[in-house]
């Protein structure tokens, strides 16, 4: 799991989406944000988000969904 870059979801939900999780831990939610999007680079394409409140939050909600993510694969990559 990599923290503010997109990665291609090659397995879990969304297959042939992208993922991306920021770090809000000094932001105004003290936690993590997950973006999924099926294009980041369009503004039409589908997406959502979910929010964690710390790392062992992250930690269940990537095991609950078993996701594998190329993080070499950039969203025009």
């Amino acid at each position: 799991m990599k923290i503010g870059v997109w990665g291609k979801i090659i397995e879990g939900p969304q297959p042939g989406w992208y993922l991306k999780i920021d770090d809000d831990r000094q932001g105004e939610t003290g936690g993590f944000y997950i973006y999924i999007d099926e294009n980041p680079d369009s503004k039409s394409g589908q997406a959502f988000d979910d929010w964690v409140e710390n790392e062992d939050a992250l930690n269940r909600y990537w095991q609950n969904r078993v996701y594998q993510v190329d993080w070499s694969s950039t969203p025009n990559g």
